[in-house]
């Protein structure tokens, strides 16, 4: 079952309307088409905005968010867009793909999960110019935050960055599982800046990514807690064969991996 137009607006501690279906209901809005408020329950949704956010946070709230099993595509729209604190937000199976559109903001406080056992559990993120991943002054909880992907960019074009976590607090990390195979756990590419930023983070992980041809650093990391883990990655850039800084403030030239 489809519903075009539609714009839903949770009050507080409310669960998103049920539709009995044989397949995913899908919700269709040229606009914002869930809006949470803190506390709701979000679950089964197949979303297509064409501007707006697939799903928008935008007013203080609190309690416990659990929202799983949702797909969004979109063309000019974000998909997660979290600008206010809303207490805690649990995400699982989230599948995300934005053209232009931020693909996962969270960037208005509170405590963020996204959690996936990489079987029948799975995140993904995927833009073509927009930022993939943007975490800022925002809590990554202790279940922490694992996607097996992370795309941002294509051959021809790029995001500003592609990952970003700024100022996340100590509870937990991000983690990039990929499948075990190269590129399975994304492309970061054509970044106008640093495709990867990690600032005041804790313990991020990445594995089976391909981080390429950015105009920025590939990796830059500042105010790590407990260390950066890398697996599997490969980071290569064409515009300049420069593979370490020539001092803090070169965050241009450095095409590789670096750490203030």
């Amino acid at each position: 079952q489809a519903i075009s137009d539609a714009g839903i607006t949770l009050a507080p501690d409310s669960v998103a309307p049920t539709i009995n279906a044989s397949t995913t209901p899908a919700l269709t809005n040229a606009g914002n088409v869930i809006t949470l408020a803190g506390g709701n329950v979000v679950e089964y949704f197949s979303i297509t905005n064409t501007s707006g956010s697939a799903m928008l946070g935008n007013a203080a709230g609190s309690g416990t968010s659990t929202i799983h099993d949702i797909a969004v595509s979109n063309t000019s729209g974000n998909g997660v867009n979290l600008t206010a604190n809303l207490g805690t937000v649990n995400f699982s199976n989230l599948t995300i793909a934005t053209s232009s559109g931020n693909a996962f903001a969270a960037t208005g406080g509170g405590t963020i999960n996204a959690t996936q056992d990489n079987v029948s559990t799975i995140n993904t993120l995927t833009s073509t110019t927009g930022v993939a991943l943007n975490v800022s002054n925002t809590t990554i909880g202790a279940s922490g935050m694992t996607f097996r992907s992370i795309f941002a960019g294509t051959a021809a074009s790029g995001p500003s960055k592609g990952i970003v976590l700024n100022n996340t607090g100590n509870s937990g990390g991000l983690t990039v599982s990929g499948t075990g195979s190269a590129g399975s756990g994304g492309i970061i590419q054509k970044a106008t800046g640093n495709a990867v930023e990690l600032i005041s983070t804790k313990a991020p992980s990445l594995s089976w990514m391909n981080i390429t041809n950015n105009t920025g650093s590939g990796i830059r990391g500042d105010s790590i807690n407990g260390g950066l883990a890398l697996s599997n990655l490969s980071v290569t850039n064409s515009s300049t064969t420069t593979s370490n800084c020539a001092t803090p403030s070169d965050t241009v030239n450095c095409q590789a991996v670096i750490f203030l």
